[in-house]
């Protein structure tokens, strides 16, 4: 292969972070009874006559073999309350199936309950491509409901909602875009939109990613701490804040503490301008929506919104 068509990981892992997917956990089982599953972003269609589906594998997955012989496995597109169950199976963790509700499906593969939809297929032909195996299988059964879907994309979770209609757009029927526009669902999420595209233009001009920022200011806020406390801040898998420190650390930004028992992480003095630079960035919007709304009116929005951070239906 010639040098100047390499590419490196971590560039094309940012590239690829930017397509925005669906979530799944697909699972299967042996044929001795062991459970197999993990959570798994690679997947796509690939044929509707014959319905063919596909998703893809490391090689150096501890449940390649059961994925390899077993005759049927089943891709459980996750809801958008289904984030920890992502995050479980998104690990190397031994018994990821204590305490998760399942029924059993084709070839008593586990199909997770609380799902959007449950794809179960035999498996069609399994090929070996770069350092994953690619897995296709021919759709048996299927069952959908109609929940939201989990959605994720440059390392954090969403979901999805209609954007506002756009002046080009005006032939599109009002009702098949704004039939729940006075939700507090879509009202919520089209301020979340709003707020972010304000924010977000100012945000990128200090610093490219969303979560690379919030590693900044956690660090700015703790002056040194570990991956783990890191983790239970900002709540993303362990492997993607790693990734981030790893691009961090070969900016600058981050410098590793090893000590003797524990490896700790601080901002260098050019990753702590910039965290300063993006706390004065989210006063600055504190204070625009504070203008917003009015002197009165801040405080309560904001205890308003912590109500339904904290509410549980």
């Amino acid at each position: 292969m010639n040098s100047e068509n390499l590419i490196s990981s971590t560039d094309l892992r940012k590239a690829l972070g930017t397509f925005a997917t669906g979530v799944t956990i697909v699972t299967a089982q042996s044929g001795e009874g062991e459970l197999a599953g993990l959570t798994v972003n690679s997947f796509t269609s690939v044929s509707l006559s014959p319905p063919l589906i596909l998703w893809c594998l490391a090689s150096s997955s501890e449940s390649l073999p059961i994925f390899k012989s077993s005759e049927y496995f089943a891709v459980n597109i996750l809801a958008s309350d289904q984030r920890t169950l992502s995050n479980r199976f998104a690990t190397r963790q031994y018994n990821k199936f204590n305490n998760v509700s399942y029924t059993k499906g084709l070839g008593n593969t586990p199909l997770i309950d609380g799902c959007v939809s449950w794809i179960q297929c035999r498996t069609n032909r399994s090929y070996e491509a770069g350092d994953h195996w690619i897995i296709i299988g021919e759709v048996m059964k299927l069952k959908t409901t109609k929940k939201e879907g989990l959605i994720f994309s440059q390392s954090h979770y969403g979901v999805s909602l209609p954007l506002p209609v756009e002046e080009n757009e005006t032939e599109i029927p009002d009702e098949l875009i704004y039939s729940d526009s006075e939700s507090y669902f879509s009202l919520l999420f089209q301020a979340i939109h709003s707020y972010q595209e304000n924010f977000e233009k100012h945000q990128h001009e200090i610093i490219e990613s969303d979560y690379e920022a919030r590693v900044l200011v956690v660090l700015n806020h703790y002056q040194s701490t570990t991956i783990d406390e890191m983790c239970k801040v900002i709540k993303i898998p362990r492997n993607e804040i790693q990734s981030m420190i790893q691009e961090l650390i070969s900016r600058d930004l981050i410098e590793v503490i090893t000590g003797k028992t524990i490896t700790t992480f601080k901002l260098t003095q050019a990753g702590n301008e910039k965290s300063v630079l993006l706390l004065n960035l989210l006063g600055q919007h504190d204070e625009k929506i504070n203008q917003l709304l009015g002197d009165d009116t801040y405080p309560q929005f904001k205890s308003n919104l912590q109500k339904i951070i904290d509410w549980r239906y």
